[in-house]
């Protein structure tokens, strides 16, 4: 019975749009929680998952992310002015890493801390 509600506190999550990204362990993990603390009401489940996903993951992004565009234009970058720009739109969709832009724009390159951008 309690698999039963966790499938329906799962597909209910993952029909919102604004999860589908976050990786099935974590929904899962935060759903068996959630279902444990709301005595096994699937609605409150629910309600408990969402509200914890926002939490980690939701409250960083202003919208669903768009990896399959942003992979998209690193892939495309000819140059390192490219990859620069690629990665600063990529950086500024979370707001963990927006506040890091100016590192990344105040660096001479990608080898000036050691690191090298690689194209595979």
């Amino acid at each position: 019975m309690e698999d039963e509600k966790l499938a329906k506190v799962l597909v209910a999550v993952r029909d919102s749009s604004r999860y589908q990204s976050v990786a099935d362990d974590t929904v899962r993990r935060i759903a068996t929680a959630s279902l444990a603390a709301a005595r096994g009401d699937v609605n409150d489940a629910v309600k408990r998952t969402k509200r914890g996903l926002h939490e980690i993951f939701g409250a960083y992004l202003p919208s669903t992310p768009r990896y399959d565009k942003m992979l998209g234009l690193l892939r495309d970058a000819q140059d390192r002015d490219q990859v620069r720009d690629a990665l600063s739109r990529t950086m500024s969709s979370h707001a963990s890493t927006k506040e890091r832009l100016p590192i990344l724009r105040s660096s001479t390159g990608p080898s000036s801390s050691g690191c090298r951008l690689r194209r595979g």
